[in-house]
Parts: structure tokens; sequence; C-alpha cells
């Protein structure tokens, strides 16, 4: 199954014309795989907060009821850095700026009408999570979206840097990175190690 997935994926990174909303529904089934404490991923969740209304792409809920947000772009916006330098560092692209800001525009959302929101995702997705109730302590956002596989040793350092500067975005992924879990994880369960038991205990 895991390599089918793996297969699948590796197929539409050739494909530039598959759109945002494509991507989306691939990759959420990996992100299950990936990251197993999510009780589930679900889609298109609205809120209203300080005036403004929004929907958030994804929202991960855990075993304690505890969200995540999910930001996905496409893979084809290519590489997450700009191609010219500042004073010899490497700088985020419009596309990841953009998506960073409006993950940090939807967390402070969020935590602005805490209470009331957390009713309204309850009532909305009851009928997916039982009893289970949401709560929004410290959620962080997970983005995902373009390339690293041409990335030199300096830019890699350098979108490492970016992928930690920023406190409530718990990973900002490249879909070249979930390609790569991906087959650690493949590699893991098909190890004989995974399994080795010492029988003199």
């Amino acid at each position: 199954l895991y390599e089918g997935i793996l297969e699948e994926l590796k197929n539409m990174l050739s494909d530039d014309s598959i759109s945002e909303i494509q991507w989306q529904k691939k990759i959420i089934n990996i992100l299950i795989l990936l990251y197993p404490k999510y009780l589930g991923i679900f889609p298109k969740i609205s809120f209203t907060s300080l005036g403004q209304h929004r929907e958030l792409d994804y929202v991960a809920i855990d075993n304690e009821g505890n969200i995540d947000i999910i930001e996905i772009k496409k893979a084809s916006i290519g590489s997450l850095l700009r191609k010219r330098q500042y004073r010899n560092n490497y700088i985020p692209t419009k596309e990841l700026e953009g998506a960073i800001v409006q993950c940090e525009k939807y967390l402070y959302l969020l935590k602005s009408n805490k209470e009331e929101i957390e009713k309204n995702f309850n009532k909305a997705l009851s009928n997916k999570i039982g009893n289970l109730q949401i709560k929004l302590v410290n959620p962080q956002s997970i983005i995902i979206a373009g390339r690293s596989d041409k990335n030199n040793k300096n830019e890699k350092e350098d979108l490492e840097i970016i992928k930690k500067m920023h406190k409530n975005i718990s990973e900002i992924l490249t879909y070249d990175d979930i390609i790569l879990r991906l087959t650690n994880s493949i590699n893991c369960i098909k190890s004989e190690n995974l399994c080795d038991t010492d029988s003199s205990n």
C-alpha cells in the first residue's frame, strides 16, 4: 500500500498541470500515515473572528481534541527560495512568504475568538469525532509546498533556518521532504530489525 502511494506521488511530481485541490486530496492521505498522532484531518472548516470570515484548508485533530491547521500548496511552484541572494543568504519566495503570513493570520484569528470557535468546531464536526471535544490550545500550522530536490548545500541550510524562524509554524515541508519521509517509513517497515527480538529474554 505505502509503495503504491509513493509511486503515485512521484508520478504526480512530473505533471505540472495537477491542481492545488488534487494535491490536497492526495497529500492528506499520506499525512495520516506520517503523523499518527492525528485522529483525523478534515477539509474546509469555516470560522469567524474579529469580524473576519475564514475557511481553513484542513484542520488536523489529535486524540486529545487539540487542533492544528494544514496549508497545502502545489508542488509546481518549485523552489521555496528566491534565486537571487541577499548578502549571501537565500530568502523565501513570495509563495512561501504568503503561505506563512496566511497561517499566522489564521492562528491569530483562532486565538482571538477561542471559546466561540471551539463551540462552532465541535458542532460542525460532531458527526465525525463523536464526543471528543475540540480545544484550541496553542494550535500550530503545517505548510506543504514546492520542491527542494534541486537545492544546493547553502539553499538547504537556509531553508532549514527559515523553517525554524516562525514559532507557530511547526513544519514547512516540500513534496521532496514527504517522499523522503514516506520512503524511510517503507524501509523501516520492511527492515528485519523492526521485528527483531532477543529470544534470550
